[in-house]
Formats: C-alpha cells, sequence, structure tokens
C-alpha cells in the first residue's frame, strides 16, 4: 500500500531532517549509522505524539572491559520500539491511525510493533539491509498493511559533520 495523499512530501522531508536531528542529538551511539531518530504524529493536524532514538543499555556504566576498554552492552533499544513505548509509558496515548518517521528503514521486529500499535503510515527512507528470502517474504506481508513512503535517499548525506 502507498499513499502519498496522508502527508505532503515537503512535510514529509521535514518531519524526516527532524528524526534524524533527533537521533544525532539524543542517541548514545558513537556509530554514525545506529543514530536513528524517530517521530510519531497525528495524521490530521500533524502534532507529536512521541519520539524515540537508537539507545544501547550497558550492564554498568563504569564497568570497563580491561583488555578492548569498551562497555559491555546487554541489549539496544531501536528508535521505533523507543518512540511507542514512551507513548505507552507517557500515558497511554493511542497511535491508532498515526504516522510514524523514522529515519533509517525499520527492522522486521520493529515493523511488527509498529502494526501492532495502530500506525498506519511509515515515512522513511528505502531499506539497504540484504534480507533472507524468507525475512523478504515476512517484510513483504507486513508492508502490505501499512502506508508507506519512502523518501530519496540522499535526504540521508544532509547533515554536516561537526
Amino acid at each position: 500500500m502507498n499513499n502519498s495523499n496522508i502527508i505532503s512530501k515537503e512535510i514529509a522531508i521535514k518531519f524526516y531532517k527532524l528524526a534524524k536531528y533527533t537521533g544525532e542529538l539524543f542517541s548514545n551511539e558513537f556509530d554514525e549509522c545506529n543514530k536513528n531518530g524517530c517521530i510519531i504524529v497525528t495524521q490530521d493536524d500533524f502534532k507529536t505524539l512521541s519520539t524515540g532514538v537508537t539507545t544501547k543499555i550497558y550492564e554498568n556504566q563504569n564497568k570497563r572491559i580491561s583488555s578492548s576498554n569498551k562497555k559491555i552492552a546487554l541489549y539496544t533499544i531501536t528508535a521505533v520500539e523507543d518512540a511507542i513505548t514512551r507513548a505507552v509509558r507517557l500515558g497511554g496515548i493511542s497511535l491508532q491511525d498515526s504516522i510514524l518517521i523514522v529515519s533509517c528503514f525499520p527492522c522486521l521486529y520493529s515493523l511488527k510493533m509498529i502494526i501492532q500499535s495502530g500506525i498506519s503510515t511509515i515515512v522513511t527512507i528505502n531499506h539497504t539491509h540484504n534480507y533472507s528470502s524468507q525475512e523478504l517474504e515476512c517484510l513483504n506481508i507486513l508492508l502490505e498493511s501499512l502506508n508507506v513512503i519512502l523518501l530519496p535517499p540522499t535526504l540521508c548525506n544532509y547533515i554536516t559533520k561537526y
């Protein structure tokens, strides 16, 4: 399903840039590829319902591995997971028929969460991950139940390095 009449391309691009900046500013990741941001807005008046960033949760913020001098990561919360759980945690905000704008194409698990939460539209860029045939089949089935608006991939490189 692809219906770009839900949100104009100009507004979609502005929200995409905002999601990208959110990931850049608030993610605790050092890897440029993992600084993803996500914004969920209402479909009728584009009011922000929730935001999220990719975050790694560490075993102990002060504990270091002496050999490689890296923190021990327990798990990662994707930007989509963060935004959806914040909406639920901060007062049970309904995400029914809302629009999710994410700076990186969601993984299969995040897509399942998006559908389960009631979000109807995703604005993002094309995915670059190489899926197996089974994953691709699952991805196509999931995407059939959503409106997907893909923006030009050149938008990924708009942030200047500082």
